[in-house]
């Protein structure tokens, strides 16, 4: 990822924690619903969540100036999703927030970041800049300085037979929203753990008949959001 990227990916994750304890100022009618999703360094911090933001108002917190950063924003969507348990600091040269902490945990920029994500994504602007639209998926992750922070999405079956393999697709996101086959990913869940090949497919097979949620990771990546898949009786 590039430096100036990752610079704005750092505001953004600020933005995202001061918003959290903002006043916000909520006029009347519903802006866009769209879903949040937060990512931490070693496990999901929150699922994939509906979210309904503000139709009006504005995040002031720490020194945000009025009409600085609209609620209906991405730093709205944050503060929804969180119930305002996220921090960071305004930076008036950049006229957005520095997110720094999202749910408790604390990324500080030395070796690790709160990025951003729009359908899978990452933004070009801080959570105050992003323009929300119905439907919008909105992913933050902490991610490593090192890694290129692309996320991983999976397709999997909605059922399965017991006992029998079936096959779950691992890829990832780059940074034109375009897909690629990933190997080496780790898919679990349900007691199962199976790895991708060279076309990003893992065959998993569960024992018994229930439903189980499956995962995706691999170091570098933001992990999958999980999957439910019902197995079935033989």
């Amino acid at each position: 990822m590039h430096h100036r990227t990752r610079i704005i990916a750092a505001f953004v994750g600020v933005a995202a924690l001061l918003a959290s304890c903002a006043a916000v100022a909520v006029a009347s009618g519903g802006g866009p619903t769209v879903t949040v999703r937060i990512e931490g360094g070693s496990r999901t911090l929150l699922p994939t969540t509906t979210v309904h933001v503000p139709g009006g108002g504005f995040i002031t917190k720490n020194g945000a100036p009025q009409g600085k950063c609209s609620a209906d924003s991405g730093a709205g969507a944050l503060n929804v999703a969180t119930k305002g348990r996220w921090g960071g600091s305004f930076s008036s040269s950049f006229g957005d927030y520095l997110v720094t902490k999202i749910l408790g945990k604390t990324e500080g920029g030395k070796t690790a970041y709160w990025a951003v994500l729009v359908n899978n994504v990452a933004a070009q602007t801080g959570v105050c800049g992003i323009k929300l639209h119905p439907g919008d998926r909105l992913l933050f992750a902490a991610v490593s300085l090192k890694s290129k922070g692309y996320a991983l999405t999976t397709k999997a079956p909605a059922t399965a037979i017991a006992g029998k393999p079936f096959e779950v697709k691992v890829v990832f996101v780059n940074a034109k929203g375009v897909t690629h086959p990933l190997a080496g990913a780790t898919v679990t869940g349900g007691g199962s753990k199976a790895m991708t090949n060279a076309k990003g497919i893992a065959k998993v097979t569960q024992a018994h008949a229930g439903k189980i949620t499956l995962g995706a990771a691999k170091t570098g990546y933001v992990r999958a959001a999980a999957v439910t898949i019902k197995i079935r009786g033989k």
